[in-house]
């Protein structure tokens, strides 16, 4: 018969040093799963809260997260959410948090794109982008090549910038100009006084 030391006397043995690094490393284990699951409450309650009776088949949990990616049309995407609702269809959901609550044709191309990635996995019919708390279902009955030809011109801009390339598209409007995110940093040529 085995007999077992109580656990205080057996910790009394343990060097100091080799007990503060497993408390610490216990201690950061716990933090850690304590965000996650933090993070995928606040996330799925978007889901609920903007009225989808649906399954979270994916999700953008961060640099774990396995990326989506289409070869026929070179497309890699991590969408935040892909939904499967009761009759099996699927969602793609991209969910943006800021303040404004404008949709911008930059979140419709990056759903799309979505949707031509997460295609090689689900059968996507469905696309939403949620902003701040409006939801916003984006058209995507199309063949995938169809989507593609939508987005190919913003496609070729990412492309050029990932390649290091300098990137000049401006706004059309001065107003667009005035809320531009990176206004500061900005190469627009200025008009001329007429």
């Amino acid at each position: 018969m085995m007999h077992w030391e109580p656990l205080y006397l057996i910790l009394n043995q343990v060097p100091d040093d080799v007990l503060m690094v497993v408390a610490l490393a216990l201690f950061g284990f716990l933090l850690v799963f304590i965000a996650t699951q933090v993070s995928n409450r606040r996330r799925s309650s978007v889901i609920a809260n903007l009225g989808f009776d649906a399954e979270v088949v994916y999700a953008d949990r961060g640099r774990n997260t396995p990326t989506l990616v289409s070869k026929e049309f070179g497309i890699v995407a991590k969408p935040d959410f892909v939904l499967r609702f009761d009759g099996g269809e699927h969602a793609v959901v991209e969910y943006k948090s800021r303040v404004n609550w404008r949709l911008y044709n930059s979140d419709i191309a990056q759903v799309k794109a979505s949707v031509i990635a997460a295609r090689e996995r689900f059968d996507i019919s469905l696309a939403y982008v949620i902003v701040g708390d409006k939801r916003h279902e984006v058209d995507v009955d199309f063949p995938s090549d169809e989507l593609y030809e939508q987005i190919k011109p913003l496609v070729k801009h990412a492309r050029a910038a990932n390649a290091g390339e300098e990137i000049k598209v401006f706004a059309t409007s001065e107003a667009l100009c005035q809320s531009c995110a990176v206004r500061r940093h900005c190469q627009k040529p200025t008009r001329t006084p007429e």
